[in-house]
């Protein structure tokens, strides 16, 4: 079984998958542009270059029926004058809508994002974050996904701006600072999550996910344990475990573990991943 398959069973971190597969971080925020940012430091310390918004556009109005081209056009040159602020969020979400249906998402989630600066509620910003992460797993491209990552950071920094409370985005807003250029204050935005609700399962398995990728593995141990004694049956903790005990050398433990996992999965072909796995350990 590939790990990559198997971190997505994990803790549902798609998006920390997806990155830790580039091999890459994520510049800050500083000077941030929406249209391009800066080239990075990859893992070997060679330089990657992220997507440029302007190229992804002048890429897909290519692939696109010339009417709707036409349309994109006159959009893109609708807003002259009067009430130009709401004139902008009107044909920015236009625009989103006219991409969506041309499955061009990354472009759609663009646009929505523009309409959400603008509106500048912590409703349209988590909405405008959140398009451009469901759909970072069917990019194919990493210098077009880390772009969205780049932008989903952006927007929910803002919405968590307006609202520091809102523990689901201050959840997604570490995971994603935790793999970009400020990995520390990632950590520090999931622990204080942690520290004040212990009960919370999803920053648990994340932290628990983090530290199996650290290098962690005794403390990943401890923290899933302590997650099982509140919710024995949660299989994303069951197979974080497993991976930690195996990481640690403790084979016996692990696969004690994931067999656990295993009953508790209803997929019949994740089920068969697992067992495959189950038995390449030794």
């Amino acid at each position: 079984m590939q790990k990559k398959q198997l971190l997505l069973i994990s803790a549902g971190v798609i998006i920390l998958v997806a990155l830790y597969a580039f091999g890459r971080t994520v510049p800050s925020h500083e000077n941030h542009d929406h249209g391009q940012a800066p080239a990075m430091a990859a893992g070997d310390g060679q330089t990657v270059a992220v997507a440029n918004f302007e190229d992804l556009l002048l890429e897909a109005k290519k692939r696109i029926p010339a009417e709707k081209l036409t349309q994109i056009e006159a959009l893109e040159h609708a807003v002259v004058r009067g009430d130009v602020h709401h004139q902008e969020i009107a044909v920015n979400k236009q625009l989103a809508a006219v991409w969506d249906t041309l499955n061009e998402q990354p472009i759609a989630a663009y646009y929505l994002g523009k309409a959400a600066e603008l509106e500048n509620s912590e409703k349209s910003l988590t909405f405008a974050a959140n398009s451009f992460l469901n759909h970072m797993g069917h990019i194919q491209d990493p210098a077009v996904a880390q772009w969205m990552a780049n932008n989903a950071m952006e927007l929910l920094t803002k919405a968590n701006e307006i609202n520091p409370s809102n523990i689901d985005v201050k959840i997604q807003l570490g995971q994603l600072l935790v793999t970009s250029s400020e990995p520390m204050k990632g950590i520090g935005m999931l622990m204080e999550v942690a520290n004040t609700h212990p009960e919370n399962v999803e920053v648990q398995l994340i932290l628990g996910n983090f530290a199996i990728q650290s290098g962690q593995y005794d403390k990943a141990i401890e923290r899933m344990n302590k997650l099982l004694q509140r919710d024995p049956e949660n299989p994303k903790a069951l197979f974080l475990l497993g991976e930690a005990y195996r990481n640690n050398g403790q084979i016996d433990k692990a696969k004690e573990a994931l067999v656990a996992c295993r009953k508790l999965i209803n997929d019949p072909a994740l089920a068969a991943e697992i067992d495959d796995y189950i038995n390449e350990l030794h």
